[in-house]
């Protein structure tokens, strides 16, 4: 993690809920007191906590600033992908909770045994190409699990088994339709000719984008939501942008964000072959596309700006393949 982002996700989580208030929530589910809790900051929207109770159990507790829709549609994608074989934390609670008259939510989990492939303490640098290749192909494996769950409907869950569109085609317009909205914010980060081109690209392409079978992604999936132990991945994190789409889309947004877990490596490990088709590397950078306007927005409206510019560096290379 770069010293910019480190600093991003500070300021992010420079406020936080009381040490009284994570006591007494920790001793009214679990009737123990806190040993030991420090803070997690390695996502940009929940508090995260890894706490040890006197009886020696850890677990790890999230706090969201809204109501707990959002944890009870992670915890149903979990058990989806458990049923194949998937290892993930198990849940203890989730919960609305009042604070000074604001409504937030929480999820408490078992902690899963592990060290995240990124972001934790392994050093991946420090580990010889075969560790590195043995570890990725393992975790495309664990992929192909996740994305053996059928699914309906495309994009974001809104609730347990619920996703947001109906069609492909629902899920595309939402982005063609902002146009307008994108070209104001790429005028304003001198971005304008990569973000034309991309709506172009996108129209041009979008039979590719529709005529696909949805499966279960992650939404996130990568090094930092991977934990392993010994030989093996003990499990698999953070499902908070769990949706209905492509096997493309998890397989894109690695691509997109991990140049340092070569994604070559983690598609050796996924089993079903078949998605390697002639239109493989074009749909990877359409995704790519798509998740880059998604990050430009998102930063833009953060106020995060080399965020903003790392991503239209990323979208200037995708639309380019289409030259």
């Amino acid at each position: 993690m770069d010293e910019d982002y480190q600093k991003y996700l500070d300021l992010l989580h420079k406020s936080s809920v009381s040490d009284e208030l994570i006591d007494d929530l920790i001793d009214k589910i679990t009737g123990q007191r806190i040993k030991l809790k420090s803070r997690v900051i390695g996502g940009e929207i929940n508090e995260v906590y890894r706490i040890e109770l006197v009886n020696n159990l850890r677990y790890i507790l999230r706090i969201a600033h809204k109501d707990k829709s959002e944890f009870l549609v992670e915890s149903w994608a979990m058990k989806q992908v458990e049923q194949v074989g998937v290892k993930v934390p198990e849940v203890v609670m989730i919960d609305n909770l009042e604070i000074e008259g604001g409504l937030y939510s929480y999820c408490l989990m078992e902690e899963i045994i592990g060290d995240t492939m990124e972001r934790g303490t392994l050093e991946w640098h420090t580990l010889d190409v075969y560790q590195q290749k043995n570890w990725l192909y393992k975790s495309g494996e664990v992929l192909s699990l996740i994305h053996s769950v059928n699914t309906k409907g495309w994009g974001p869950y809104l609730e347990e088994g619920k996703s947001e569109y109906e069609t492909a085609g629902e899920l595309l317009d939402e982005y063609l339709d902002k146009r307008l909205k994108y070209l104001e914010i790429a005028q304003e980060i001198g971005a304008e000719v990569w973000v034309d081109k991309m709506i172009s690209v996108l129209h041009a392409n979008a039979e590719l984008l529709t005529n696909g079978v949805s499966c279960l992604n992650h939404g996130d999936f990568g090094p930092k939501h991977i934990i392993i132990a010994g030989d093996s991945i003990s499990g698999i994190i953070d499902w908070g942008l769990v949706r209905s789409d492509v096997r493309f889309a998890d397989i894109a947004n690695w691509d997109y964000w991990f140049d340092d877990y070569p994604v070559k490596w983690l598609l050796e490990g996924y089993q079903d072959k078949t998605i390697f088709d002639d239109a493989f590397d074009t749909k990877i950078h359409l995704l790519r596309m798509i998740k880059g306007i998604d990050v430009i927005e998102w930063y833009w409206g953060q106020k995060y700006k080399k965020g903003v510019s790392d991503a239209v560096v990323k979208l200037k290379k995708d639309v380019e393949f289409y030259d």
